[in-house]
This record gives structure tokens, C-alpha cells and sequence, in this order.
């Protein structure tokens, strides 16, 4: 084929391609590899899987030139990387697979990963960061074409779009020796763009961890969900400055509600957070409420600030909070608007323990003064505090006393109590039935609140729930202690991503309370 012909093939190809047409200035072959695999995805979706593959090892040898071999090595950790090995590998048959729709299924998810790739790609080396969006092919779904879901966000099939990959298939060998002629970018090249890459992982880091947590992440180009979406994080206009990544503004039932501000994994969060910290402020001379949900991320790490606490500050929790919690949230705040938060509460609502009636010499002394003390550091809005009693001097009777009037007083979701070993389990459960407080009409604790041991399958979703630190770590890591603490949806938010059982059971969520009844024992809010 002459060369000008080819030049026009490609040029009708990109424009037939919905989702992969942007490559053609940058490198023609991922162009013809994620078009061919568009076009292959319902049809043919083994030769589909194929073209994602070539497409995953053009990108993976233009990305070591681009940013030095180790970006591609095998120890490289990072969503980019971790795409990259998944499409290299998608020949391989999907474990488990029959076929058919499966493999279209895993088809047309893969073509999406490489839209994700090549997004990433011109995004490095142009610097351009407008927002890009995928557009599937009508022919991908299975609903009726008069279905509302079969008009709403997605494209009618391009008919030549085939004809065009076909057409330039024997092409491919003449761009391929092109591009294997390349050499490596210039050092001060190489620098500036591994400062690019760096915000750009960061940024497909934190839509992943939104998207983990529970949010649609859309971007103003996007077409409406069919189906009303509870939590929606929408992606914010790019920003000019290289530090800072495009940030989110976070919507529940379509009401604005916080930001998400992303920073490159070398940036302060904590400046970050000082930077939004006046849109996280609530209003109290409007009756629309501002944003008070701030959360500042690179990726990695999650700081999380929440302005209708008494005094706001930021603090690192384990992950983005999911919809429905915001939205339990947003309701506290506007059925008692003077304590919207745990914290509020705790110093509005939780009574001085010798004013709601409970008598002194209900407790020793000791126990007394350390639940005084405990509650006293919550009110100042210290996240942690330690209570160190002797071995028999009523430790467990002191914990279940601070849990019991946390819960009634506070409205303390949830409360951890974690024990070190099997037999103090067990002291607690039987505490927790046999205790009743003032006030209680005699009623136990367990026949007010919900008190059970921990499962690895679900938590509830109030009251107490008592486990030992290595059960707790193997319901963090679904089991497998080698792979580390992952996000679990149906548990609390824990501030750390350490596989370590110390860290990892670290302070407790914003609306609970963690405590500690262990050699040491400690209680922490």
C-alpha cells in the first residue's frame, strides 16, 4: 500500500473509531490494536483479546522508553503496570471461562482497559488533560434497541470500522519496525515525564478507590446514568500545575456534599486539605449547607476531614466513607444540628458520669475515675486514649461502662472491642449479657444493644462487636494474611492499609469507637 494511502486508511480509521482515535498523532499501532479490538469485541472475541494483548506490549515497550525499563519491571507495583500485565496476558483463556458470552464479556472489558491505558498515554505526553470518555458500541448490549438503556451512552456500531482494521492489517509490520527503531527518551525528557506519570497514577489510583468504596466517578462529558445513582463522584475541570490532580466533587442524591482533592504521592496532604478547607466549612448564615466532607488523597494514602465536627481536623482513615454512610451522615446533621457528629455528641450530649445518675459506688475508684478520664479525652477531641489498669482491678467492667454510655449518650454506631486472647472474649460476651446500667429499668445490656463476635463474612451494622486482634486481621485480609489488609466494604474503615494487626485495628472510625482490653489494655474513639 503507498504510503499516502496508508496515511488517508489511518486517518478514516481513527475517525471510525469512537474510542481510540485520539492515538493516531502519537503511535498508529495502538490506534490499529485498540480499534481492532473495538471492533472485534462482540463478534470475534478471541482475536479481540489478541489485539488487547499487542496493544499492552506496544504500550509496556513505549512506556519503558518513555520512562525508563523500570516502570515495566517485574517488581513495578501500580494500577498502570498491573493493567498492563492483565492485558498481556488476556490470550490466556479467564479461569473458570465457557466461552461464549463470557468471553465477550471479558472482551469488552479488557477494550475498556485499553481506552484506560491510552488515556494514561496521551495524557503523558501531551500533558492534556481534558476529560475522556468511553463510549460503547450499541451492539455490546443485550437489551431491546428500544430499550432507554440501549439510547443513553452508548454509540450505533461504526460499519467500517472493521473494513478500515482488515484494510490496514497488512500494514502492520512496516509500523512495527518503525517503532522498534525508536530509541529511549532524552534523561531531562524522562525526568519531566516520570513527574507526569507519578499525579497521573495517583489519579486512577483514587477513582479506583471511590469506585471501590461505592461511587459512580463521571465526568461532566458523561452521559446520565439511566438508573438514579445514590453517590456520584464528578470529576473536576484539570488543573494547570503538574502537583496537583484533578479533583472530585463528591454527590449524594445529586446534592453536593464534599470534595476530593488529589495530590501527587511528594505533595502534603495535609496543605492540601488547608487549601479546600474553606468549601468544608458549613454555612450557618444560609439555609443551603456547604460542602463538609473534605477528603485529601495521592492514591496511597486517604486523609479525610469532616467540617460539622466541634473542632475539624484532618485525619487518615482507611479509605473514601461509602454513599449510604454520607447520606446517614447528612441525616444526624439535620435531625440534631447542634451535635451533627460522633463528636459533636460527645461533647454536647455524653453527660459528666456522675450527673446522669449513675452512683459512685457502683464502680471502684479506679474504675471511676479512668471512665471520667477516657471520656474527658474525648470531649477535648483527642482520637486516642489509654486507661492502664492493673490485672483484677475491673478492667473489662470499666470498658463495657465507657461502651454502654457511648452508645446510649453519644449514639455511637458501633464500638470495636478488641481482646487479645480467646478467654477474654469470652469474660467480655458474659460482661456484656450480665452488665445493666442506670436508668436501664433493669433491662441487661444485650437486651438494649446488639452484641456479637465478629465474622469474616459481615459486621453488624450497630452496636458492639467483640473479636480477638487475629480475627480481626484475617477478616481484613479475607483469610490470607500474605496478601495484606484489603478495603472490605461491610467493615469499618480502618486508618491504615498495613497488613501489621497493630496498625491495622488503629482508631476507629469517625461515628464508632475502638476498645482495647489486652495485657495493655487501651480504649481509642
Amino acid at each position: 500500500m503507498h504510503q499516502v494511502a496508508v496515511e488517508e486508511a489511518l486517518a478514516e480509521l481513527a475517525a471510525a473509531s469512537a474510542n481510540f482515535g485520539f492515538l493516531l498523532p502519537l503511535e498508529p499501532l495502538l490506534l490499529l490494536y485498540g480499534a481492532g479490538a473495538e471492533a472485534d469485541a462482540h463478534a470475534r472475541p478471541d482475536r479481540s483479546l489478541a489485539q488487547s494483548r499487542q496493544f499492552a506490549e506496544v504500550l509496556t515497550a513505549e512506556s519503558a522508553r518513555l520512562l525508563g525499563p523500570e516502570s515495566v519491571d517485574s517488581a513495578a507495583e501500580g494500577p498502570v503496570h498491573r493493567a498492563l500485565t492483565e492485558l498481556r496476558r488476556s490470550s490466556d483463556p479467564a479461569p473458570g471461562s465457557e466461552g461464549g458470552r463470557d468471553d465477550r464479556s471479558r472482551a469488552r472489558r479488557l477494550v475498556r482497559q485499553c481506552f484506560d491505558l491510552g488515556v494514561w498515554y496521551f495524557r503523558l505526553r501531551t500533558g492534556v488533560r481534558d476529560a475522556l470518555s468511553f463510549v460503547p458500541s450499541a451492539v455490546w448490549d443485550d437489551a431491546p434497541a428500544s430499550s432507554p438503556r440501549r439510547q443513553v451512552a452508548v454509540r450505533e456500531p461504526v460499519t467500517d470500522l472493521a473494513t478500515w482494521v482488515a484494510l490496514l492489517d497488512e500494514y502492520v509490520p512496516v509500523l512495527r519496525r518503525t517503532f522498534d527503531r525508536r530509541t529511549p527518551a532524552e534523561t531531562a525528557t524522562s525526568a519531566s515525564l516520570k513527574a507526569r506519570s507519578t499525579l497521573l497514577e495517583a489519579e486512577w489510583r483514587v477513582a479506583d478507590l471511590l469506585t471501590e468504596a461505592g461511587w459512580a466517578v463521571r465526568d461532566d462529558s458523561d452521559a446520565p446514568d439511566e438508573l438514579p445513582v445514590r453517590g456520584v463522584a464528578m470529576r473536576g475541570p484539570a488543573q494547570p500545575d503538574w502537583a496537583v490532580g484533578s479533583g472530585y466533587v463528591l454527590r449524594v442524591d445529586g446534592q453536593p456534599v464534599g470534595t476530593v482533592a488529589v495530590r501527587s504521592p511528594r505533595e502534603d496532604l495535609r496543605a492540601a486539605m488547608v487549601r479546600t478547607r474553606e468549601a468544608g466549612t458549613p454555612s450557618t448564615s444560609s439555609a443551603e449547607r456547604r460542602m463538609p466532607y473534605i477528603y485529601a488523597s495521592d492514591g496511597v494514602r486517604v486523609l479525610f476531614r469532616n467540617g460539622d465536627d466541634p473542632e475539624p481536623r484532618p485525619r487518615e482513615v482507611f479509605t473514601f466513607h461509602q454513599p449510604d454512610t454520607v447520606a446517614r451522615w447528612l441525616r444526624e446533621a439535620a435531625t440534631d444540628p447542634q451535635a451533627p457528629t460522633f463528636q459533636g455528641r460527645v461533647r454536647h450530649r455524653l453527660p459528666d458520669l456522675g450527673g446522669d445518675g449513675y452512683p459512685r459506688d457502683s464502680l471502684w475508684s479506679v474504675q471511676y475515675e479512668a471512665v471520667r478520664a477516657f471520656e474527658s479525652s474525648l470531649r477535648r477531641g483527642e482520637r486516642r486514649a489509654m486507661a492502664q489498669i492493673a490485672v483484677g482491678g475491673g478492667r473489662m467492667v470499666t470498658a463495657v461502662t465507657a461502651a454502654h454510655r457511648l452508645l446510649r449518650y453519644a449514639r455511637a454506631r458501633r464500638i470495636l472491642f478488641l481482646v487479645d486472647r480467646v478467654e477474654l472474649e469470652n469474660q467480655a460476651l458474659a460482661t456484656f449479657a450480665a452488665y445493666s446500667g442506670p436508668g436501664d429499668d433493669g433491662r441487661k445490656f444485650t437486651e438494649s444493644y446488639r452484641v456479637e463476635r465478629l465474622g469474616l463474612d459481615a459486621v453488624p451494622s450497630q452496636g458492639v462487636v467483640v473479636s480477638t486482634v487475629p480475627r480481626l486481621h484475617k477478616a481484613l485480609s479475607r483469610g490470607n494474611p500474605a496478601s495484606g489488609v484489603r478495603y472490605r466494604p461491610n467493615l469499618p474503615p480502618s486508618p491504615s492499609s498495613s497488613s501489621s494487626p497493630t496498625t491495622a485495628i488503629g482508631p476507629s472510625p469517625p461515628d464508632g469507637v475502638r476498645c482495647s482490653t489486652t495485657s495493655t489494655p487501651r480504649c481509642s474513639a
